[in-house]
């Protein structure tokens, strides 16, 4: 088909008319027919003449490519959704950058929404005791990693929830007697 496009592409007016004339279909002898050369065509040309240079020299491997492929490459045409498509412009452009930089300085932490694999979807409860502990070990990690103000502030409230949860507990829990203590179960 590249071919066939290309000597199609290669066929002027000139030689059209010369094949009616041939033929002699028609009663009259079309005349030659002049194409208006424009600068565009000229310089088409000149670019389809140093591709054919080019692979005269060995320097393109394959087929050469058509005229078509250089002023319009394919890497170039949208196909489907892309994620660099920003229906919003600027805006949303810059909104979406600020986001992923927030992201990667660990100022936005991502959640997925998606569903596990079975298509049932993941409900993980954290239970009390488990809260507690998250909250020691972030506390841990504020005093480790986190900047003076930012942390204390982090560090204080984490203290405050810790206590909640644990007071909640101790609301919760329920005593055992000796008898439930020592008794199999």
């Amino acid at each position: 088909m590249l071919i066939a496009k290309e000597a199609w592409n290669d066929v002027t007016s000139n030689t059209i008319a010369h094949c009616w004339n041939h033929t002699k279909i028609q009663g009259e002898t079309v005349a030659n027919v002049s194409e208006p050369t424009s600068e565009i065509s000229i310089e088409e040309n000149t670019l389809m003449e140093s591709v054919k240079e080019l692979k005269r020299r060995n320097r393109i491997f394959g087929p050469p490519p058509t005229l078509d492929n250089l002023v319009n490459p394919q890497e170039e045409q949208e196909v489907g959704d892309s994620p660099y498509r920003f229906e919003g412009g600027d805006n949303d452009i810059v909104k979406e950058v600020e986001h992923e930089m927030a992201v990667e300085r660990g100022e936005v932490i991502e959640i997925d929404d998606s569903e596990s694999s079975d298509g049932e979807e993941v409900d993980e409860a954290v239970t009390r005791p488990d809260a507690i502990l998250l909250c020691e070990r972030l506390e841990k990690a504020c005093l480790q990693h986190g900047n003076a103000e930012f942390s204390l502030n982090l560090l204080a409230n984490l203290r405050q929830f810790r206590a909640h949860l644990r007071g909640e507990d101790f609301c919760n829990a329920k005593q055992k007697t000796l008898e439930n203590f020592f008794s199999k179960e």
